[in-house]
């Protein structure tokens, strides 16, 4: 899927989409890696924090959320890496088009997240099936243009008021309040 956006977006070169997919398949590789490492520092930290402590609650969350948290900085470190790896592969011309892959990409992640109904419709994919013709693509383009770039900051928002709520809701978790 990742490798589908890149392509289209970027306007791939037939030499290029190798070493994405190379690239692409040592992140995805790292990825899962970290993920299952993180799985077991959680499953250590559990135990550990059951076998010293007993049954309190606060330090068998803390042990848990310890690799979480330094699990987010390895996540957002390897994605970095591969963005400038990806961007290092680039010619001039596709470089020019990285800010629309970069609001294609976080619509693709983040637009599913949505809550309310409507919320979560890829308008991209339901102009795709409507077989537009090339004049009536133009005829659109400006105002895709603009909604793009409003979703894009619309979902960073989410995202953004998402992050401010994690101590809270930490919180919430830590003191078992399931009210609050």
């Amino acid at each position: 899927r990742d490798i589908a956006l890149i392509t289209s977006t970027l306007g791939l070169e037939e030499l290029q989409r190798p070493v994405i997919e190379a690239l692409l398949q040592d992140y995805t590789v790292g990825f899962s890696t970290g993920l299952e490492a993180l799985k077991e520092k959680m499953k250590a930290g559990s135990l550990e924090a059951t076998k010293s402590g007993g049954n309190n609650g606060e330090a068998i969350f803390a042990k848990v959320m310890a690799p979480i948290n330094a699990w987010k900085a390895e996540k957002r470190s390897m994605l970095e890496k591969f963005m400038a790896d990806v961007k290092s592969q680039l010619s001039a011309q596709q470089l020019e088009r990285w800010p629309s892959f970069e609001r294609a990409l976080h619509r693709e992640r983040k637009l599913p997240a949505g809550d309310i109904s409507g919320e979560s419709v890829d308008l991209w994919a339901v102009m795709s099936r409507m077989q537009l013709t090339p004049a009536e693509t133009d005829a659109v383009k400006p105002a895709v243009a603009a909604y793009e770039v409003a979703l894009d900051e619309a979902l960073m928002a989410r995202d953004a008021k998402m992050l401010q709520l994690e101590p809270e809701l930490a919180e919430t978790m830590r003191a078992m309040n399931a009210e609050r």
